[in-house]
């Protein structure tokens, strides 16, 4: 152990030196062997996560285009949703890949596939409007911007970006390409390169805002390759190529957007922005916004309530590592994972910087908790993407999952022990403010995968989480989950009247089994992708729910006592709650 912390620290110092994006180091857990590349039916699951994904009919491949000329903006791309498009009360699932760069001809590149409510998928993209070349997607939105009750996609891209509204046609729900009508097509700067967005309503209307994320500036034009020493020349650090302000569109109530980027202060800090989440930290009652930069301070806008925004992140301590120095964010993560009634953020970097665990603790200042969370030797050798806190055992604790894999394909060719495809990450929350590496044990998770994209939700409806990624020039990937737990749950479903219809916002509490637990409802995070919006909740043992509380962003407060476990309810704004028709139970 003495070594390899020694390993680890002198692989950190020549990792700052050379600006992080092409070194790595330090001792890093053993990856299981690739072999078959996919899982058998035929074969005993083993571990707490099992990959069906051919099994259920998923059968994406995400490509990153021409291997001639490996570009800068080839690195990144890649998202995944879970949305009930259909409205039938199971998660279907949505991917996006890159495609060629440039174009040779038009290519379709968002793919969607129907939940059959079986356990199976079916791939129904032709003729649901989505069928189309979206330029060099990056990621996926979902949200319901227009409260018609059905959610809405939302595309980035770099060339431009693409909202498709979600509509009924000779009954059967078809996408329709609104992006000029609602003007968030992204094209007026020129051709930017818009990496995450996230629906939230900040100014707390009942209508659901759009943020865009952009990351650097960048053209093949000025594309540019670096020297490696001794070597030869290979992708360059970000920081070669200036960063770029991100974008926020406020939601005017009839199908359009403004662009309100400068009213309301956001062009003021610059960043690579890869990933953000809707949040509201200090719980005044308006949404802020976090967003994680690549090689730039991360960015926490506090909301004015009149309609601005102010950085505070330097300030509350959730701008930096643990030396103060700008890190590689490029996924996020949101959850109250200590139960303390405030939720705190996991920030995912590049090898060699660990991930970051930015604790709230009072709502107006974090900590830096990533090492005596217990993070720092499971994450110090891995670069991760997407991520999530999930309480995948139903223990009432929320752990996390990540996606990871370094950004330079050419990696493992000049730094020894670092490699392209990498496992991924499960840390099992401890109940004490810390984490226990549970990877090797996750089952088909431990296979390498050089993942971007990845979002969790309940696709079978059995009320445990499951975890859907999208890698790097390699297949999709759903693993279902089949931890041995006998534990009991909660799963609600939002529905607002007043508030925006999918409830974003909406701060709920659970009380059970002495435990009460907190999460603020959300689907947009990870990096480039979109989680089930439902709201999950372990009870452990717990036999009932003694009490359910729900605050509205618009201000109403509801309250519920005495449910029973281990249903799917869906909760009204002010009238009451139900249990889902379509409920299957635990299997």
């Amino acid at each position: 152990m003495g070594v390899c912390r020694s390993a680890i620290d002198g692989a950190f110092l020549l990792l700052l030196a050379m600006g992080g994006w092409l070194m790595g180091g330090g001792c890093r857990p053993a990856a299981s062997p690739q072999g078959a590349s996919d899982a058998s039916p035929m074969r005993k699951p083993t571990g707490l996560f099992e990959d069906v994904t051919e099994r259920v009919g998923i059968a994406f491949r995400h490509t990153n285009g021409s291997r001639e000329k490996y570009l800068f903006l080839q690195t990144l791309g890649g998202g995944c949703a879970f949305l009930d498009y259909d409205g039938d009360g199971f998660q279907d699932v949505l991917l996006v890949t890159c495609g060629d760069f440039p174009r040779q001809q038009p290519q379709q590149n968002v793919f969607l596939y129907r939940n059959l409510g079986n356990g199976t998928f079916k791939e129904v993209t032709r003729g649901s409007g989505l069928d189309r070349d979206c330029q060099y997607a990056q990621g996926v939105a979902v949200g319901d911007y227009d409260n018609d009750g059905r959610p809405d996609v939302f595309i980035t891209a770099y060339g431009g970006c693409f909202l498709f509204r979600n509509e009924t046609q000779n009954a059967q729900p078809v996408f329709r390409d609104v992006t000029q009508q609602a003007g968030v097509g992204d094209t007026d700067q020129g051709t930017r390169w818009a990496s995450s967005a996230a629906f939230g309503d900040y100014n707390n209307d009942g209508w659901l805002d759009l943020y865009v994320c952009h990351y650097a500036v960048w053209s093949p034009q000025i594309d540019k390759l670096c020297p490696v020493p001794g070597r030869r020349f290979t992708l360059c650090n970000p920081t070669v190529y200036e960063a770029d302000a991100d974008r926020l569109y406020r939601n005017e109530g009839n199908g359009r957007f403004t662009d309100v980027t400068h009213r309301a202060g956001i062009h003021r800090a610059r960043g690579r922005g890869l990933a953000l989440a809707w949040l509201d930290y200090n719980q005044d009652g308006w949404q802020d916004i976090y967003i994680a930069n690549d090689m730039n301070p991360n960015i926490l806008f506090r909301n004015n309530r009149d309609g601005t925004f102010t950085d505070v992140a330097p300030l509350a301590g959730a701008a930096y590592g643990a030396d103060g120095m700008a890190l590689s964010g490029m996924g996020v993560a949101v959850a109250d994972y200590d139960n303390s009634g405030r939720e705190s953020l996991f920030v995912t970097n590049l090898n060699g910087q660990l991930y970051s665990l930015f604790h709230n603790d009072d709502g107006q200042q974090f900590s830096y908790a990533t090492e005596t969370a217990g993070l720092r030797l499971p994450t110090f050798a891995y670069s991760g993407f997407g991520t999530a806190f999930l309480d995948y055992d139903r223990d009432g604790w929320r752990d996390l999952v990540a996606g990871n894999g370094h950004v330079n394909p050419e990696i493992d060719q000049y730094m020894p022990g670092v490699t392209y495809k990498e496992p991924k990450g499960l840390y099992h929350n401890q109940r004490d403010g810390t984490f226990r590496d549970l990877s090797p044990q996750s089952g088909d998770m431990t296979r390498p995968r050089s993942t971007r994209g990845l979002a969790v939700g309940d696709y079978d409806n059995d009320g445990r989480i499951d975890v859907l990624c999208v890698n790097r020039n390699d297949r999709a990937e759903l693993f279902r989950n089949i931890s041995p737990d006998k534990n009991n749950y909660l799963t609600i479903r939002l529905v607002g009247r007043t508030a925006n219809r999918d409830g974003v916002g909406t701060k709920v509490w659970v009380t059970a089994g002495g435990l009460r637990q907190f999460a603020e409802a959300r689907s947009n995070a990870s990096y480039g992708s979109s989680h089930d919006p439902r709201l999950h909740f372990g009870l452990g043992k717990a036999n009932r729910v003694e009490r359910l509380e729900l605050k509205w962003l618009s201000g109403r407060r509801d309250v519920y006592t005495d449910l029973a476990p281990n249903q799917f309810i869906v909760c009204t704004e002010g009238r009451g709650y139900a249990v889902e028709r379509w409920h299957v139970g635990d299997s």
